[in-house]
């Protein structure tokens, strides 16, 4: 299974670096200890190349994160017998501090459980005790070599230079994935407020995110004498077509002639949902004259079109009412005045705008 499918693609490369450095950090440890005479550690650091190996080739193939766990284990158990070995003296505790950083953040970021975390955590902790008391109680002179102070001088300050790049390495996986948690909480922070403010049918404006672009208006109105028109258009018949021919086909309907406003409307304008088959258009910095132009040519589109649903087609026709801002203190009186209106034009016929007193078909 891959685990790690979430995991930015630099993150990738750096456990790639990890587990392949490793690799080459434990045939130094082959070398160095066929150098200083220490059987048992010269063997055992050839099976750890060889786990390090087969550990690399199943990340490759499997991309699974639990390979980090027994890298983890490993490197406890590996500087405990170094320790015990060489002396704590050669650096290997730097190992261990390394392996309890590696273990916090490691087992956070793969979502292993806590307790294998903690458990890692522990087990550094007793193994780093050990290697300075167990041989106080215990016999283990059969595995102590006594490298020269140069041979140890070495020892300490590759290991120091591999548990900094180890840290690092592992450092800049946590930041790294920090960065796209929080890429992903923007996102979907993003998404909710999208959810939040927009119709899920039509993907317009819902009745609230419409009241907020209104107040707007109202305040420009108000600040910059910048006048406003509102329209509210609603389907002729929408009730006979979702009777007759279903609710799926009053939602085709709904996005057929939400689609014919959008393509007519400027980038300024908003478009709602208001409520039902009711769609509010709002002409932002727009003069009378400018919107019912565009309200025209959105009534006469929407009438000459043709809707086939089934195999049947179906006549659509809206009615509109349309309101200018002038001479009104709030949008509700604006919006209540529209709404008259459009149901004027129903009472008068349907299919047909109107915008004052007169009448236009």
């Amino acid at each position: 299974m891959n685990e790690i499918g979430n995991y930015r693609k630099d993150n990738l490369f750096l456990f790639y670096l990890i587990l392949g450095g490793l690799i080459a950090v434990h045939l130094f440890y082959v070398f160095y200890f066929y150098q200083v005479g220490s059987v048992f550690m010269y063997v055992l650091n050839i099976f750890s190349t060889l786990l390090y190996t087969i550990l690399f080739m199943i990340f490759i193939h499997k991309k699974s994160l639990q390979v980090l766990n027994v890298l983890i284990f490993e490197i406890c158990l590996h500087a405990f017998f170094s320790g015990i070995t060489v002396g704590i003296n050669s650096g290997f505790e730097l190992f261990l501090i390394c392996t309890v950083f590696a273990s916090i953040h490691l087992t956070n970021l793969t979502k292993l459980s806590k307790a294998m975390s903690n458990f890692i955590i522990w087990f550094s902790f007793i193994l780093l005790l050990s290697i300075r008391f167990l041989p106080d109680k215990v016999d283990l002179s059969f595995l102590r070599v006594y490298p020269s102070k140069n041979e140890l001088d070495i020892l300490f300050v590759f290991n120091a230079l591999v548990a900094f790049v180890m840290v690092s390495l592992i450092t800049g996986i946590y930041v790294s994935s920090v960065k796209t948690n929080q890429e992903k909480l923007k996102q979907l922070n993003l998404r909710l407020s999208d959810l939040a403010s927009h119709d899920s049918l039509t993907q317009l404006l819902n009745r609230r995110a419409m009241k907020q672009q209104l107040e707007a208006a109202m305040y420009s109105k108000g600040e910059c004498n910048s006048e406003f028109i509102t329209a509210i258009a609603d389907v002729d018949n929408f009730k006979a077509i979702n009777d007759r021919y279903g609710h799926d086909c009053g939602d085709r309907v709904l996005k057929k002639i939400v689609q014919i406003i959008r393509s007519n409307v400027r980038e300024k304008d908003y478009i709602s949902r208001w409520g039902g088959d009711e769609i509010l258009i709002l002409f932002n910095d727009s003069s009378m004259e400018g919107a019912l132009s565009c309200v025209s040519r959105i009534h006469s589109e929407i009438a000459n079109s043709s809707f086939i649903y089934n195999d049947q087609t179906i006549e659509l026709t809206i009615t509109i009412g349309v309101c200018p801002s002038s001479h009104y203190s709030s949008y509700q009186d604006i919006i209540l005045e529209a709404d008259r209106r459009l149901y004027d034009g129903k009472h008068r016929g349907k299919n047909c705008i109107v915008y004052d007193s007169p009448l236009t078909t």
